[in-house]
């Protein structure tokens, strides 16, 4: 009989506890507000058809390019790429979730970011395949 009002002691101390810490660090879960979002660089943000309430996406380099993924506040992805020493080259256009990545088109001309790819093709001839570097954030 002791053993068992010991043991409902136990269990209603447990109860009382606050476990909140244990399930966050378990699902993730938290209470307090996630990160703002980083915004597009307003230079990049400044060639979309949407220059106010970009979100960057993804940031990546090349060894001699820039790419930047900007959603728009309609939800649309636009892909930004320009080449490192010529910022002037930079071109947007609008770019299509895959199940690997993104692909975006200009003409004869497909870029498709693959994992850590970015292939380039041209009247689906691959003209370029570089490795993307992430970057934390775009300049």
């Amino acid at each position: 009989m002791l053993i068992m009002v010991v043991l409902v002691g136990v269990i209603q101390s447990l109860r009382a506890c606050d476990w909140s810490g244990v399930s966050q660090s378990i699902t993730g879960q938290h209470d307090e507000p996630m990160p703002t979002t980083k915004t597009c660089p307003s230079r990049i943000a400044a060639r979309l058809p949407q220059s106010t309430n970009t979100e960057l996406v993804a940031a990546y380099r090349t060894p001699d390019k820039q790419i930047v993924l900007c959603r728009l506040g309609s939800g649309a992805v636009y892909y930004y790429g320009e080449y490192t020493d010529r910022p002037t080259t930079g071109i947007a256009m609008a770019a299509a979730p895959t199940a690997t990545g993104y692909v975006a088109r200009n003409g004869a001309y497909q870029y498709e970011i693959k994992g850590d790819k970015v292939i380039v093709t041209h009247n689906g001839k691959v003209i370029g395949n570089d490795t993307l570097t992430p970057e934390l954030a775009a300049s």
